[in-house]
């Protein structure tokens, strides 16, 4: 492209040159002009004839930036940048003779640039391309301190390589099952609360840790009885360390027996703990005994009251008048006894109902008549009547 021609004037035979005005490019409005030295006439002597010309040339040449990490370029200094006439080549960092400033990236492998650079024709940035290598994690699991409660006792696993960079690494089933050889005689369970590191991609660094916590876990059992060795289990509960367990609604019942409250402590559980119900007997029931008729006999005692469950009757004894004798005792009308002492067995089978709980009975004493005084009543006897044939 020819520039503007100005003439100047000199003399005949004048050594003249190309001043560092004439070398600026004067049409250079994006900066991609520069001088080019391979060319030209920058000096002469200036002939007669008044035909001297001197000739400066200005070539395109534009800048090619090679970067690591493809994205702002504001934000990275570039690898390396080449000036690159139009229609040259540009040479790659990792292509030239200086290895301090090839590309490289932890954790990724380098896969090219992403656009050619020859032959170059405008400014160009260029980018490295890159693909996950395969990289390491590891897993940390992370236990409860029964004596603090706190988490604080670590143990990593080996470090693994089946992921690369940026992929999922995800804690398997193993690894959220306790190790029996650390929780030793304790219940340790997956703290399912914390799982917010049970995922994490895996960082170029190598640097990732997915972390698994065990919680403690205590058994919590309430017992119907005041000794649970040989009790009947109302209730179990599963608790964690420092927790409360929540006692069984609604109250246990018992024959025979009130529940007063549960004994034993089941707030701030940090053991395995046996809580037991606390059980008062229910009101004495009334048993009474008494005579068919007061003109027939008595019977001693006459009444007695007997707790429902653990009660011991005496029972009742029947003692006939003259004239009578004892025949049997009936309870509600039905014969339960010809032993005129009424014994605790035969109470404890009239007098108990299905739960095995005495209750209010009534015992009563039947005479009959003893004319012969034998103490044997008349209408249990048989007569026999002897003639004699002379």
């Amino acid at each position: 492209l020819e520039t503007n021609e100005d003439k100047r004037i000199a003399f005949t035979g004048e050594w003249v040159e190309a001043t560092s005005e004439d070398k600026k490019p004067a049409k250079d409005k994006d900066r991609h002009y520069v001088l080019d030295t391979s060319q030209g006439t920058h000096s002469a002597t200036v002939a007669a004839e008044g035909n001297t010309v001197l000739e400066v040339y200005f070539k395109l040449q534009y800048t090619v930036n090679f970067y690591n990490l493809e994205g702002n370029t504001t934000a990275q200094k570039p690898l390396k940048t080449e000036k690159v006439d139009w229609g040259g080549s540009a040479t790659a960092p990792n292509e030239d003779s200086d290895s301090s400033n090839d590309p490289s990236r932890q954790g990724y492998n380098f896969n090219g640039w992403d656009k050619g650079f020859n032959p170059v024709k405008k400014d160009t940035d260029v980018f490295a391309q890159w693909t996950p290598a395969q990289n390491v994690y590891k897993v940390k699991y992370i236990y409860q301190n029964p004596e603090t409660g706190l988490f604080e006792t670590e143990v990593f696993s080996e470090e693994r390589y089946d992921k690369k960079t940026g992929e999922m690494a995800q804690a398997t089933v193993d690894d959220k099952t306790p190790n029996s050889s650390i929780a030793g005689s304790y219940v340790y369970v997956l703290d399912e609360s914390k799982y917010n590191r049970w995922n994490i991609a895996v960082a170029p660094d190598g640097s990732t840790v997915l972390e698994v916590y065990f919680k403690l876990q205590f058994k919590v059992n309430f017992w119907l009885t005041e000794q649970h060795n040989d009790g009947e289990l109302c209730d179990e509960k599963t608790v964690d360390w420092n927790g409360n367990a929540d006692v069984p609604d609604p109250n246990p019942s018992r024959p025979g027996y009130t529940f007063k409250k549960w004994e034993g402590s089941y707030t701030n559980v940090k053991s395995d703990t046996d809580v037991h119900a606390i059980w008062e007997e229910n009101e004495k029931v009334h048993i009474s005994y008494r005579p068919d008729d007061a003109e027939h006999g008595s019977v001693s005692p006459d009444e007695e009251d007997v707790k429902p469950a653990t009660g011991t009757p005496v029972g009742s004894t029947a003692a006939a008048k003259d004239g009578w004798a004892f025949k049997y005792w009936t309870k509600d009308g039905v014969t339960v006894s010809w032993e005129r002492t009424l014994s605790k067995e035969v109470i404890d089978a009239n007098s108990k109902d299905a739960n095995d709980l005495y209750v209010e009975s009534k015992y009563v004493a039947v005479f009959g008549e003893d004319k012969n005084e034998d103490n044997i009543p008349d209408d249990l006897q048989i007569v026999f009547t002897y003639v004699a044939d002379n």
